[in-house]
């Protein structure tokens, strides 16, 4: 059983960075397409801290794109809208609750890349050193098995200099 890897790029060249990505790989064959072809998919993160990034992810670990999330979107947006009045009534005055906004430019790559291998190595580094690309982060299908599991930033000290 394979475990296959997945990148969050922060980018506002997506076309481009896919070519950067099919070059790397030798082809299309790893990935997966959206319904108008695009490999990069749209996905909704939230900036955790300089190390991590929280992607919006379905029941089942699943990245979600912005119209999959809306849906998930609105619930928080109650959950606090309620949770406001709750606190509203429990101590007479209002209290603001801290909303932190998702950060535009991000998508995910669905592959069959496996996590760690050479591929993955490349596909990092290219993506990492590329000026189409503001951020980059990882993780794979099994450590995403939550709605809150992070996704880790690639940086200098990544196993992609091992290759």
């Amino acid at each position: 059983m394979s475990i296959y890897q997945r990148f969050y790029v922060q980018t506002k060249y997506p076309r481009q960075v896919e070519q950067l990505i099919i070059d790397t790989l030798g082809g299309s064959a790893w990935l997966e397409a959206n319904e108008r072809g695009e490999y990069l998919w749209p996905v909704v993160v939230t900036i955790q801290d300089s190390r991590s990034i929280l992607p919006e992810r379905s029941y089942h670990g699943s990245p979600m794109s912005p119209v999959d999330g809306q849906s998930a979107s609105k619930a928080k947006r109650q959950f606090w809208a309620a949770a406001s009045r709750w606190r509203r009534c429990e101590t007479g005055n209002a209290q603001t609750t801290e909303r932190v906004d998702s950060v535009p430019g991000w998508y995910w790559l669905p592959s069959i890349i496996d996590y760690g291998s050479v591929e993955a190595a490349c596909v990092a580094k290219a993506l990492y050193t590329s000026p189409f690309v503001e951020l980059v982060a990882e993780d794979n299908e099994i450590s995403a098995d939550a709605t809150d599991s992070v996704a880790w930033m690639i940086d200098s000290e990544h196993y992609f200099d091992k290759v």
